[in-house]
């Protein structure tokens, strides 16, 4: 398993300006989950709640509609996701 420190999170384009003692309080505050395959990190119609960040593995973001389902995107390890506190 990937170790999340601050080095790790400036690695990500969005996060690399951040001063390390807001990483490390981020880090000290975070809850870390694991999804299962096939499980959703947010169904559609409900509130995105916090920021996540994807240490390893992949997420397919997708919106069921009549026709079928149409795919958003897809992320990996290093995207940032979800609510974002922050003005870039």
């Amino acid at each position: 398993m990937q170790t999340v420190t601050n080095e790790w999170l400036q690695s990500i384009e969005s996060l690399n300006e951040v001063p390390h003692d807001q990483l490390q309080w981020w880090i000290e505050n975070i809850r870390h989950y694991e999804l299962e395959e096939g499980e959703f990190l947010v169904k559609q119609g409900t509130p995105t709640i916090g920021t996540h960040v994807i240490i390893t593995g992949r997420i397919q973001l997708y919106i069921a509609q009549k026709a079928g389902i149409q795919y958003l995107s897809l992320l990996g390890s290093g995207d940032v996701t979800g609510y974002l506190p922050f003005s870039r």
